[in-house]
Parts: structure tokens; C-alpha cells; sequence
């Protein structure tokens, strides 16, 4: 069972890892070799010019499984807090949801 403690200390966490990825992936060439080396379900490939070619598009785009995961877990953790105050209110969770899929 995960357990941040508050919202504050996921907020802190999840901002930590936004700027840790930022680094890795646009500071240095680490992440971007790895990914397009390894053969293994760790990222999600997309064509970029989907709309002009379609799914035969040459162009394509990464999304890391970093990436899908952690905010997925700080989304489930934002309904585990919604749920725990006992109100029939789901609005952190609703505002975390909507974020996160405006963000993608």
C-alpha cells in the first residue's frame, strides 16, 4: 500500500520527478538511446503525422512509461484522498484526471 502522507508531499514528489525527467530527457542523450535501443514494453510510439498519413506515418513521437505511470499513481492516490474525507466529492481526483489527459 502506497502512502504519501498528504497531498503536499505527492505535489513536492511529482514536481522532483517532472524536473528529473526533463533533465534526462532534454539534458542529456541517456534516455533518448535507451529507449530507441531496447526492445522491450517500456514506451509508447506514435505517429506525429498521423493526421496527413495515418498509421503509415514516418515521423514518429516517445511516450515513455515514466511517463503514463507515476501521474497515473498520483491520480489513484488523489481518489484514495477524495474517498478518505468522507464527502461524496470526487474534485481532486476530477481536477487531477482532467490535468493529466489536457497535459498529454
Amino acid at each position: 500500500m502506497i502512502s504519501l502522507g498528504s497531498i503536499k508531499n505527492g505535489s513536492i514528489l511529482l514536481s522532483l520527478l517532472f524536473f528529473y525527467d526533463i533533465f534526462w530527457v532534454f539534458g542529456t542523450e541517456v534516455m533518448v538511446e535507451v529507449a530507441k535501443n531496447l526492445d522491450a514494453p517500456i514506451k509508447v510510439v506514435f505517429p506525429m503525422d498521423f493526421l496527413e498519413k495515418g498509421i503509415f506515418g514516418s515521423n514518429f513521437a516517445m511516450l515513455g512509461l515514466g511517463d503514463i505511470v507515476l501521474p497515473g499513481v498520483f491520480i489513484a492516490l488523489l481518489l484514495r484522498y477524495d474517498v478518505s474525507k468522507g464527502t461524496n466529492s470526487n474534485f481532486y481526483f476530477y481536477i487531477g484526471f482532467i490535468s493529466y489527459i489536457l497535459g498529454l
